[in-house]
């Protein structure tokens, strides 16, 4: 038995750690009122700190996403055939949650869709471009204003494409996901004024275009910012 100097009760010796000469309650309790009473001298420090070194925050954010993004791709890559037996596994054993969940996302996505285009002229412009571009080259269109803006015919625009592809790109992977490639605008739509027309037909031209693995785009741009696919 061993008494704590702090609280004068004896108590078991596995009640009392090697390093401090109070029980195990006494210290813990001493622990928890000292992290309420300086709170708010911790939330200024941290404040404070991030203030001091954004920058060296936001590279080391960015360079734990793009490994972390590389290590995906890799992983996917060797075991492609494991990750797709264990998906369908488990779309068989859960077939209703998936579902629900789904047609939840669905619904959110669409209702923040419809929010933005009503109050964000910009954003609607944007939306509509990459709808435009993607069903013109996936029908071939030969006319309308996706084809008109892009400066060149479909089927230019499509060897244009295929003459910047990396290895491994072809139109099979073309698409969303791990793996997978998306048509990127070298200027993002966003540093455009797109309700200028004369900008509207810079962003839209073919020349504004490349192909880039989703991984890199995210690794640049982050999930938030979409490509064509």
């Amino acid at each position: 038995m061993k008494q704590c100097p702090h609280c004068h009760q004896e108590q078991e010796l596995d009640q009392f750690s090697a390093k401090h000469p109070w029980c195990k309650t006494c210290k813990r309790k001493s622990s928890k009122s000292s992290y309420r009473k300086h709170a708010a001298k911790r939330r200024a420090y941290r404040k404070d700190y991030v203030q001091r070194n954004a920058d060296a925050i936001k590279a080391g954010r960015q360079q734990s996403l793009t490994k972390d993004h590389e290590y995906g791709r890799l992983y996917h890559k060797a075991h492609k055939e494991e990750i797709k037996a264990r998906k369908k596994k488990y779309y068989e054993d859960h077939p209703d949650k998936l579902r629900s969940l789904l047609n939840k996302s669905k619904k959110s996505k669409r209702e923040y869709a419809k929010r933005k285009k009503n109050n964000d002229l910009q954003f609607k412009i944007k939306t509509n471009i990459r709808i435009r571009l993607r069903c013109a080259i996936r029908t071939k269109a030969r006319r309308g204003s996706a084809v008109s803006d892009l400066g060149c015919t479909i089927e230019h625009l499509i060897k244009y494409i295929e003459s910047l592809w990396k290895p491994n790109m072809s139109w099979d992977n073309w698409g969303k996901g791990i793996g997978k490639w998306q048509i990127h605008h070298l200027v993002p739509l966003h540093q455009f004024d797109l309700t200028d027309r004369n900008q509207l037909q810079l962003a839209c031209n073919y020349s504004n275009l490349v192909p880039m693995w989703t991984e890199e785009h995210i690794a640049i741009h982050g999930k938030s910012h979409r490509a064509v696919n």
